[in-house]
């Protein structure tokens, strides 16, 4: 019982600091969640931007490539029609 006694007198001023430690931290870890939540915030408006611009971007190349297909067909087209063309005037005359 003596050692508890002894020891005793300074619970008092040491559980006070506990106390105004944990009331510290408490304090820091609220600016915490809320410089978090802030955070995710807005890192959800920069995904949703950076989406948009890569749909946006998808669609530019897919305009892109049916122009392609369509220059492709447009190139071939020409060439089919002057070689017809080429056939219908004579074409490879070889004989006399």
């Amino acid at each position: 019982m003596t050692d508890r006694a002894q020891y005793t007198p300074n619970l008092g001023p040491r559980v006070e600091r506990l106390e105004k430690n944990v009331e510290g931290v408490t304090a820091r870890v609220r600016v915490l969640e809320q410089e978090v939540g802030e955070t995710r915030a807005l890192r959800s408006e920069r995904d949703r931007r950076i989406f948009d611009k890569l749909d946006e971007i998808q669609t530019r190349l897919d305009k892109m490539d049916s122009h392609r297909v369509w220059a492709t067909r447009t190139v071939l087209g020409a060439v089919i029609l002057a070689a017809v063309a080429f056939l219908l005037r004579g074409g490879l005359h070889l004989g006399g």
